[in-house]
């Protein structure tokens, strides 16, 4: 490993560089150093990879809460007035305060803040309450100290803040071989206000070893019908669990940007660090019910411009992963089918206003 690496072109990056829960019920109840050319590792898809043990019906997850539910759980956050159902009436006179329910087609000029909790590693209830919080119900998991508790969102007008409480086991040589904490951000779900979807949807695209975390992040998962749509940008993680203080990222924790594609070189396989506006504090706490990792990005960063979008969608799931991306245990949020973690059929959603 050489010097930090970055956005640029060439082998070494040198530039500096994501909820409202998709699914069912509504959200009260979810890129450092210059290497080698990245060795590739395909990922089959024709034969099964998960050795993990076969849920019986008990095991299973739960049926939907309601018959209509798509696998999109949103968070429409405050209406404009108490009677406000979501779309404007000829007798509302008020002015718009954010991008009502999927009906206003314009973007607002500026981002209203939901809140903005303290990075400290210490999820605190009270910060986040004005955000979004997806909690798994499910199973322990089947891979002890290793698993998934809550998710938390929330944003103000220059932040994307994410939060979860869980734990993957300590990492002695710094995240190398360790599993793995992952959460992957698209920003700009389903066209978001009434854009053009972008990101990856075809996860077996993501292929970059040169890392821990950017080789947990290389993980084929596949999201279903219920989230069509879902095209991931970027993506947070940390390899090994520990207590963890920084301001910007390394191999083994952080930010990695995967959008866009196709450049020099190609962000699907040489994963771009985000080494500014970024903050994550996480505290190991020996498998307790206060593991957790809180962080936070800008959105100048996640969008790489001075001004982004006043008006998007945002979704995101998060998992746990193997060292090389290859299996997860039954620990999913928000909470999905756990007999087939590979498998995303529902992503934590909401509309930054």
């Amino acid at each position: 490993m050489n010097s930090p690496r970055g956005f640029g072109f060439g082998t070494n990056r040198s530039f500096c560089v994501l909820v409202r829960l998709a699914g069912g019920s509504l959200l009260a109840a979810a890129i450092g150093a210059g290497c080698e050319e990245p060795r590739m590792l395909v990922i089959r898809t024709d034969v099964p990879s998960d050795t993990r043990r076969d849920a019986t019906a008990d095991d299973r997850a739960p049926p939907p809460d309601v018959v209509s539910d798509s696998g999109v759980v949103m968070d429409t956050g405050a209406s404009d007035v108490a009677s406000d159902t979501g779309v404007d009436v000829p007798t509302d006179t008020r002015t718009d305060t954010g991008v009502d329910s999927g009906v206003d087609s314009g973007a607002d000029a500026s981002v209203e803040p939901r809140c903005t909790p303290t990075i400290d590693g210490t999820i605190n209830a009270a910060e986040w309450a004005m955000g979004l919080r997806s909690t798994n119900t499910a199973l322990p998991s089947a891979w002890g100290p290793n698993e998934l508790r809550d998710l938390y969102l929330c944003y103000n007008a220059t932040t994307l803040f994410v939060g979860v409480r869980g734990s993957v086991e300590s990492a002695p040589s710094g995240g190398a071989g360790a599993n793995a904490i992952v959460l992957y951000v698209d920003r700009d779900f389903r066209g978001g206000a009434g854009g053009t979807a972008t990101g990856i949807s075809l996860f077996s695209a993501l292929n970059d070893r040169m890392g821990a975390l950017d080789s947990a992040l290389s993980a084929d998962f596949r999201p279903t019908a219920a989230v069509d749509g879902f095209g991931v940008e970027a993506a947070f993680g940390i390899a090994g669990m520990r207590n963890l203080d920084t301001r910007t990222s390394d191999e083994t924790q952080g930010w990695r940007l995967f959008w866009p594609a196709g450049g020099t070189p190609d962000r699907r396989s040489n994963f771009a660090y985000v080494l500014t506006g970024v903050d994550t504090r996480c505290v190991d706490n020996a498998g307790t019910d206060n593991d957790a990792c809180e962080s936070s990005i800008s959105w100048a960063s996640l969008f790489e411009t001075a001004t982004p979008p006043a008006s998007t969608t945002v979704a995101v799931f998060a998992r746990v992963v193997n060292a090389g991306g290859a299996m997860s245990p039954n620990q999913t949020l928000p909470q999905d089918d756990p007999s087939n973690p590979r498998n995303v059929g529902r992503v934590a959603v909401f509309s930054v206003r």
